[in-house]
């Protein structure tokens, strides 16, 4: 057959039919050959190709069972439908449509690279014995994972290029053994396993409905430049860190008993790096489980608090029917209230433990900050509302303008004083102060000199 020939191979499940029906493709096949198996016939369908054939195979529909010793290299497999059965190792496999792939029973079965040429369905149970070297794509293909029966399905693949699109519509696809990916979306239920020393980086999580991607790794494993939305699996020892927006963590898996019938903590001896948590009582909930977590540096970019303004303290704390609210507009909802302070509650706790998991004083700074300001708006005893006022002017002991600021107002008031300055009650009294002082405070301190 020439090389821009076709050759279209149908099947059907006739009365008496033999256990297989086998297909051979002698060194003559140059061109396209297409295979349209019956889904609903018994037998499998066994493709031989011969050795220097240039053959490009396209499986549609049926069930395909392909050894590696039978297919050469200088042919090419695309799958667009139906069953793919491997026993082998073979080079390359491109996915053009909804497929399934699985190793023969009892043989190890490897594809060293799978290539998502269109938008595909991959459906896959419980594959231990098949291997994906490399996933890629083209012209941003997504790939679809499906679980072939309601128990766990796992299906491995050691490297994920940059451009993949995973999604899954449950939580159930489980990719395992990662090694290394970059630059991969993973949208819905997707659980991405990274193995022990794997390295990945700019991951990004989207939701699917109710279904979130999870991310787990093994020990020494880093995973950096994360971003979007993530639900936390087993990270024992291992170092994740987001990227310049951070990621969100909406969930954390439970402890499991290890092989010894110990509990085994998923955040134990981590290091957790840019990451936000949900706000109120969601984001309190999952702070109670990073008490073995060894280094915490939350994002410092959408904490709450960080938009608390003296302003907005006044509105809170206004009766919904004051005299104020008839000038400043209806006061904050019962429900406002209750949220502020489950914020309080959160940013207090994590306070704690970014001073006891050795965050960076950057990051410590920021969490106190923001903790004190909650404080100050939330809290209802008027002694301590007015201790947290004087501490402001501190800085709550987190930051040093407003010390500094606090110093030099307290140093020109004092100055002038000494020097003698009796200011009126009013602005213009208070602006000749202002000028006398800074006129006069110079000139003493050179006749000190």
């Amino acid at each position: 057959m020439a090389a821009t020939a076709g050759l279209t191979v149908y099947s059907s499940a006739r009365h008496g039919m033999p256990s297989t029906t086998k297909i051979e493709l002698d060194s003559s096949v140059q061109g396209l050959v297409e295979i349209w198996d019956d889904p609903e016939a018994t037998p499998k369908t066994t493709l031989l190709v011969a050795e220097g054939s240039h053959a490009k195979v396209v499986h549609r529909q049926g069930h395909l069972l392909i050894a590696a010793d039978s297919f050469p290299k200088s042919a090419t497999l695309s799958v667009g439908g139906g069953v793919l059965e491997i026993s082998g190792h073979l080079p390359l496999v491109t996915l053009m449509g909804d497929c399934m792939l699985t190793a023969t029973s009892g043989r190890d079965a490897a594809i060293a690279k799978v290539v998502v040429g269109s938008d595909s369905q991959l459906t896959f149970g419980n594959e231990k014995a098949l291997n994906i070297h490399k996933l890629s794509a083209t012209g941003g293909a997504r790939l679809t994972l499906a679980q072939f029966s309601s128990s766990e399905c796992r299906l491995r693949i050691r490297e994920v290029e940059p451009g993949v699109t995973l999604v899954a519509r449950s939580n159930t696809p489980i990719v395992w053994g990662i090694r290394s990916a970059s630059g991969v979306l993973l949208i819905g239920g997707v659980n991405l396993e990274v193995e022990r020393h794997g390295i990945c980086s700019g991951l990004t999580g989207e939701a699917l409905g109710d279904w979130k991607p999870a991310i787990a790794a093994a020990e020494n494993a880093v995973i950096t430049e994360l971003e979007g939305t993530f639900i936390l699996g087993s990270v024992r020892g291992a170092t994740i860190a987001g990227g310049s927006r951070g990621y969100l963590i909406a969930g954390i898996a439970e402890r499991r008993f290890g092989r010894d019938g110990i509990t085994q903590d998923p955040l134990a001896q981590s290091i957790l790096r840019e990451f936000s948590i949900p706000s109120g009582l969601t984001g309190r909930k999952l702070l109670t489980k990073f008490s073995s977590v060894f280094q915490l540096e939350p994002s410092r970019q959408h904490l709450p608090g960080s938009q608390m303004t003296a302003w907005r303290e006044f509105n809170l704390r206004r009766p919904w029917r004051s005299v104020q609210s008839l000038f400043l507009g209806a006061g904050p909802s019962d429900r406002d209230r209750v949220n502020l302070f489950l914020d309080s509650e959160l940013m207090r706790e994590l306070h704690r433990l970014v001073k006891e998991h050795g965050a960076p004083g950057a990051s410590r700074t920021k969490v106190g900050w923001c903790a004190y300001r909650l404080r100050h708006a939330t809290t209802e005893g008027r002694v301590e509302r007015l201790a947290l006022t004087g501490y402001r002017t501190l800085g709550y002991g987190e930051r040093p303008l407003p010390s500094l600021v606090t110093w030099l107002a307290l140093s020109m008031l004092m100055a002038g004083v000494i020097l003698g300055f009796d200011p009126a009650l009013s602005k213009m009294g208070f602006q000749t102060f202002l000028s006398e002082t800074l006129c006069r405070v110079p000139g003493s301190v050179e006749a000190l000199n």
